[in-house]
């Protein structure tokens, strides 16, 4: 494929050692969003093969960009790509196949833990694995082994702290709705109560509405301070959201809704 001309820029760039590229497609349909991904990354595999650079190629939310059988895209004999992604099912089985290590946060889906203990032939083990895998901290994270089978389990292990502060999704994490499946949904006496929260504007909004008992019964479970710790990744927030529920629950606050509200005011210089 040609390179097209609003990719010499990033060609250009990338020539140099020490210069990374960050390319954002939040501004975009996700219809355009495919075509780009398509028409950039075998320009990049093309790069590499001829210069040696760059040395990764990281491929963020690559469920919606590498589900289908695509093989132009990915040149599997670099060794030289990353993806993440929160629905490792959702990727194409031969690309599946072909990754050699894993590092999982959190993971509580039954279907998600499925896939990965198949991949790496531990079938047999997956009680083992959900057990593990659910009960990662914050603050923690896992290797998964792709050859041992069943005789290795995940290896947990601690993240340490970010060397620089989380601001580029900050506005992305107000305005832009998150996919109806990763939204907060809020519910009272065991039924859903009211709209759900797709993006933290919302939910602080929605929040402030909720009957007593259903705010009090989510703080309880800790519900608030997950979904914002497995949804937005945004472990600063999840920490502080997670000690006003433990301050709940503990009797030392009198306005909850306000306490939540507060450290995403805070942090998002969300207008009050």
């Amino acid at each position: 494929m040609a390179t097209s001309l609003r990719h010499v820029s990033v060609a250009r760039a990338l020539r140099h050692p020490d210069v990374s590229v960050v390319i954002d497609l939040s501004s975009i349909s996700h219809v355009e969003k495919v075509t780009y991904v398509n028409e950039i990354l075998p320009m990049l595999a093309s790069l590499r093969r001829t210069v040696g650079l760059p040395h990764w190629i990281v491929v963020d939310e690559a469920q919606y960009f590498l589900h289908q059988p695509n093989e132009h895209c990915i040149d599997f004999e670099l060794a030289a790509y990353v993806m993440s992604t929160y629905q490792p099912s959702q990727l194409h089985p031969e690309l599946l196949k072909a990754i050699e290590s894993i590092i999982v946060t959190p993971l509580t889906n039954p279907v998600e833990l499925q896939v990965l203990a198949r991949l790496c032939g531990a079938e047999e083990a997956e009680p083992e694995w959900g057990e593990i895998l659910g009960s990662l901290g914050i603050d923690e994270a896992a290797v998964l082994s792709r050859f041992n089978g069943c005789s290795n389990l995940p290896r947990r292990f601690t993240i340490t702290g970010r060397r620089t502060s989380h601001v580029r999704h900050r506005a992305k994490y107000l305005e832009v709705p998150m996919p109806e499946e990763r939204a907060f949904v809020f519910t009272c006496n065991g039924r859903r109560f009211g709209p759900p929260a797709r993006t933290l504007k919302e939910f602080v909004a929605l929040q402030a509405k909720l009957p007593t008992p259903a705010l009090e019964g989510h703080a309880q479970r800790g519900d608030f301070s997950r979904w914002i710790r497995n949804v937005f990744g945004d472990e600063p927030l999840a920490v502080k959201i997670r000690q006003v529920e433990r301050d709940f629950r503990e009797g030392r606050i009198a306005n909850l809704a306000e306490s939540l509200a507060a450290p995403i005011h805070q942090r998002y210089q969300l207008q009050q």
